[in-house]
């Protein structure tokens, strides 16, 4: 019988480099997001047209090419974590500052997925007296990602 994979172990990492010309994910220094609450990785989406044919009542759907995607996630704030810093300096730049990304899953073979992107939203949310402040970060990717297993 098949089991669904565990999402305990995934990671999400960011590379150090942000130069205009950013290094291959493998010649690139990654750290790991600290206190990563929940993580969505980018979406294979194509985009989907549909016609009606006079030959036909039923519509023919065509995929296009792979819309914009994003990488989405959430962390338990910690100010002081250098990480966290660099994200939130990353999202309140005045231009995109585009670093490379990896997810790591958590299966056996450490599937991964590299890509680049920038922050294009960091929202601390609604806070309360008992509660840990949790911040929904987005990442758009920019261009192709690579999946390797």
């Amino acid at each position: 019988m098949a089991t669904g994979q565990p999402a305990v172990g995934a990671s999400l990492l960011v590379g150090a480099s942000s130069a205009s010309t950013l290094p291959a994910p493998a010649s690139d220094t990654f750290a790991a997001v600290p206190l990563l609450n929940s993580l969505t990785p980018p979406a294979a989406k194509r985009k989907l047209q549909t016609y009606a044919t006079l030959d036909s009542p039923a519509p023919k759907a065509y995929g296009g090419v792979i819309e914009a995607s994003t990488c989405s996630f959430e962390i338990l704030v910690d100010y002081s974590d250098t990480i966290h810093r660099r994200l939130i300096s990353d999202a309140e730049a005045s231009s995109n500052v585009k670093r490379n990304y990896r997810i790591i899953m958590p299966n056996t073979g450490a599937e991964q997925l590299d890509f680049v992107g920038f922050v294009s939203e960091y929202a601390e949310q609604a806070m309360n007296a008992d509660g840990i402040i949790l911040a929904k970060l987005t990442v758009s990717v920019d261009g192709a990602w690579l999946r390797t297993a």
